[in-house]
C-alpha cells in the first residue's frame, strides 16, 4: 500500500501541533501553567544557566541530569509555589532555565560546575519583509537592495522561524508567483501555509 506524501506531511503536522499542546500547555513539576504571579515577576526572571558536567559522572537518565541540574537552585518553587525550573536542556547546551533572582544568580556563581548565566529576553521577532533591519534604503535607486533587483528572483529555501505560517509576516501580498524556471519544489499544504 503506498501512502500519499500529502497524508505524511499531515500526520507529521499533527504530531507537531500534539507536542506543542503537551509542551507548552503545563509545567511537569506540578501540572500548572508556567507563568508565575506578578510578585514573582518582579523580584526574578528568567535566567538560562550554563554548567559543566562533573568529570566522570554519566547521566543514564534524563531525569538524574535535571535532578543535578535542581540542586544548583535554592528551592524547587518560588514563594507562590510555581516551579523554578523552566526547562532543562539536553541536547545543545548542558544547563537549564529558571526563574532566578539576581541575587540568587550571584550565589550560583560560587558553585562547582556553573559557567555562566544570562537573563532570558524576550524579543519581537523580525521578518524577511523588515528591509529597515538589514538597513536595506527602498527608494533611493541606489545600494545593494536596489543593485539585486529588489531580490527580484531570489528563492528563500527554509524558513525556521517557529512562526505559524499563517502570520501576517508570511502575507503575499505584492508578492509575485516563483520563477518556474528556478522553483522546483511542490508544496503540500496549498494556500494559506503555502504562498508566494
Amino acid at each position: 500500500m503506498k501512502v500519499s506524501p500529502t497524508l505524511i506531511a499531515l500526520l507529521h503536522f499533527l504530531f507537531f501541533i500534539v507536542i506543542v499542546i503537551i509542551n507548552v500547555g503545563t509545567s511537569p513539576a506540578n501540572g500548572k501553567t508556567r507563568l508565575p504571579n506578578v510578585h514573582d515577576e518582579v523580584s526574578h526572571q528568567i535566567y538560562i544557566v550554563h554548567v559543566v558536567k562533573p568529570t566522570g559522572k554519566e547521566f543514564h537518565l534524563f531525569k538524574h541530569r535535571k535532578e543535578w541540574y535542581m540542586s544548583y537552585l535554592p528551592n524547587v518553587t518560588l514563594a507562590s509555589g510555581w516551579p523554578r525550573l523552566v526547562y532543562a536542556y539536553r541536547q545543545v547546551i548542558t544547563g537549564f532555565a529558571a526563574w532566578l533572582s539576581q541575587e540568587e544568580v550571584s550565589i550560583m556563581k560560587a558553585m562547582d560546575g556553573f559557567l555562566f548565566a544570562h537573563q532570558d529576553d524576550v524579543l519581537q521577532p523580525r521578518t524577511t519583509y523588515t528591509y529597515k533591519f538589514l538597513g536595506l534604503k527602498f527608494d533611493e535607486g541606489q545600494g545593494l537592495w536596489y543593485n539585486s533587483d529588489y531580490g527580484t528572483g531570489q528563492i528563500i529555501g527554509v524558513v525556521d522561524s517557529g512562526l505559524r505560517p499563517r502570520h501576517p509576516a508570511f502575507d503575499d501580498e505584492g508578492i509575485p508567483p516563483p520563477d518556474g524556471n528556478k522553483w522546483k519544489g511542490e508544496c503540500y499544504w496549498g494556500p494559506p501555509i503555502c504562498n508566494n
